[in-house]
């Protein structure tokens, strides 16, 4: 399950991160204008999609888990991170009542 991510640079037009997860560790690069369309926030969310469906892995149950740690980490308020992904991240809305199910759990 998600656990961390960290960002380490920007390098050629990309932001490079690495996702922490109880079972691996992958690092990766997405385009910097990404960060400029969309917030943070919602980038991030973008990744995390990603990673997680490609892995064929329970992509709500780890968002839910990254709002966590950035509400934990960064005082980010849970409501304003599902109101940001519901606005602004089409991958999130095949997720979205499940993330906030798993969110009462957490």
């Amino acid at each position: 399950m998600f656990q961390s991510y960290d960002y380490h640079e920007y390098k050629g037009g990309k932001v490079l991160y690495s996702i922490t997860d109880d079972d691996f560790v992958i690092m990766g690069g997405v385009a910097e204008n990404i960060f400029e369309y969309y917030n943070a926030n919602v980038a991030i969310s973008m990744i995390v999609i990603d990673v997680y469906e490609e892995r064929k892995l329970n992509v709500a149950a780890n968002l839910a888990l990254l709002f966590q740690y950035k509400h934990t980490k960064y005082d980010c308020k849970i409501s304003d991170l599902i109101k940001w992904n519901r606005e602004c991240n089409p991958k999130y809305l095949k997720y979205a009542d499940a993330v906030e199910n798993y969110m009462v759990w957490i």
